[in-house]
């Protein structure tokens, strides 16, 4: 994986850094981070870009959500790359009305766990205790690559 840098494109236009002082709203950014490889890898080059390309500029927090087996090593990987990540870990939990074994694992190939997420973004995110504290949060996709090197 390789993470393009600032120089590596032109600069046509002032970065905002160059234009005074950039106040920061009460927000984070997160990430919700399914339990598999390929998803840390495009975590990794999202977070690479983000950095490079915003964070730099506007140091927001970042705020990964991840399941209750996200491998250590790739916690390690993703510390790697210098951007303070809180990882927030979520259990999941079958609904108690729904007897377990009628519920597939693999469904139109999410599994589970990434159904469980997807609902946590639609219904738990707006109520979760870490979040309370700030008034707005940016909510990105492991694959999001931020485009270009001058913030909107």
């Amino acid at each position: 994986m390789t993470v393009p840098n600032k120089s590596d494109f032109p600069s046509s236009s002032m970065m905002p850094a160059e234009m005074g002082e950039v106040g920061l709203e009460n927000a984070c950014i997160l990430y919700l981070i399914r339990s598999s490889a390929a998803d840390v890898d495009n975590f990794l080059n999202s977070l690479g870009r983000l950095k490079n390309f915003f964070l730099d500029i506007y140091p927001y927090p970042v705020i990964a959500f991840v399941e209750d087996d996200f491998l250590a090593e790739w916690k390690e990987s993703i510390i790697s790359l210098g951007v303070p990540v809180e990882f927030v870990v979520l259990h999941f939990t079958i609904p108690s009305h729904l007897p377990p074994e009628t519920v597939p694992e693999k469904v139109f190939n999410c599994t589970l766990g990434y159904r469980h997420m997807c609902q946590f973004f639609t219904l738990g995110v707006y109520d979760h205790a870490r979040l309370q504290s700030y008034k707005y949060y940016w909510r990105l996709d492991t694959y999001f690559l931020y485009p270009w090197p001058n913030p909107l």
